[in-house]
C-alpha cells in the first residue's frame, strides 16, 4: 500500500529529526574524547594511571581521528548547503559537481570513523584500568606513599625532599636528588635504605612520618611539597 503525502511527510520529519540528532551526538562525543585525552596528557596525576609511550600513541592516533570526524563534519554540512542551492538553481559554479553525492558519503565515513574512535577509546581506557588494577593489587597499597614529600623551613631554603613514585614502571625513591633502594611495603609502612641509612615511612592522612635508623626517638614528619 503506497503512503499518502501526509505519511510521507511526517515520515521525512523524523527522518531529518533522526539525522540531526546522530550529527548532534557524534559532535558532541567527539568534543568530550578531545577532552578527555588532554585530561589524559595534562591532568594531574596520582599514579592511578600510568601512560606508557605505546598508549600515548594511541591516543594521539584516536585525537587526530577525532579532528577528522569532526572536519568531516563541517564537510557533510557544507555539500548539503550547496546541494540545497544547487536544486533552488541559486549557483551558478559547479552545477554538475556531486555534492549530494558527497554529503551522503561523508555522512557514511563520518559515521563510521566516529564509530571506530569510541570503540578504540574504551578499549584503550579499558587497557588502562585494567593495568592500573593489576598494579595496585600488586603494589598492595604502595600507592598510598606516592607524592613529593617535603620538610624543612621554605623560607630558608632548607628543606629535605623526598620523592616516592613509579614514573619509570616501578617504585622507586629518591632524597634530595639521591637515589635509594627499591622501597619494601610492610603492614602499615614502607623501608628503604639511602645512602646508608635505613628509612621507614608511615602514611598519617596528609603527612609521611619518617624514622631514621629504626631509632623512634629520630624521627621527622614530611608534608605534600604543594601544600
Amino acid at each position: 500500500m503506497e503512503r499518502d503525502e501526509a505519511e510521507n511527510a511526517f515520515w521525512i520529519e523524523r527522518r531529518d529529526k533522526f539525522l540531526a540528532g546522530v550529527s548532534d551526538r557524534i559532535r558532541s562525543m567527539s568534543l568530550g574524547s578531545l577532552v578527555l585525552i588532554w585530561s589524559l596528557f595534562t591532568g594531574e596525576h596520582t599514579h592511578v594511571l600510568d601512560l606508557s609511550k605505546a598508549t600515548k600513541i594511541s591516543l594521539l592516533a584516536i585525537a587526530l581521528s577525532t579532528v577528522i570526524v569532526l572536519a568531516l563534519d563541517l564537510l557533510e554540512f557544507s555539500s548539503g548547503y550547496q546541494a540545497s542551492r544547487q536544486i533552488l538553481g541559486e549557483t551558478k559554479r559547479m552545477k554538475k559537481f556531486p555534492h549530494k553525492t558527497v554529503r551522503e558519503k561523508t555522512l557514511f565515513v563520518k559515521q563510521l570513523l566516529s564509530a571506530a574512535n569510541l570503540l578504540m577509546l574504551i578499549m584503550v581506557l579499558g587497557y588502562l584500568l585494567a593495568g592500573s588494577i593489576v598494579h595496585a593489587q600488586g603494589a598492595g597499597g604502595m600507592t598510598d606513599y606516592y607524592g613529593r614529600w617535603c620538610n624543612g623551613n621554605t623560607n630558608t631554603g632548607t628543606v629535605t625532599v623526598l620523592v616516592i613514585d613509579n614514573a619509570h614502571g616501578y617504585d622507586s625513591v629518591t632524597l634530595d636528588d639521591s637515589a635509594c633502594t627499591t622501597p619494601v611495603l610492610g603492614t602499615n609502612s614502607i623501608t628503604f635504605d639511602c645512602n646508608g641509612d635505613a628509612y621507614k615511612a608511615s602514611r598519617d592522612q596528609a603527612v609521611l612520618d619518617v624514622i631514621f635508623n629504626g631509632d623512634s626517638q629520630d624521627k621527622e614528619t614530611f608534608y605534600d611539597c604543594k601544600k
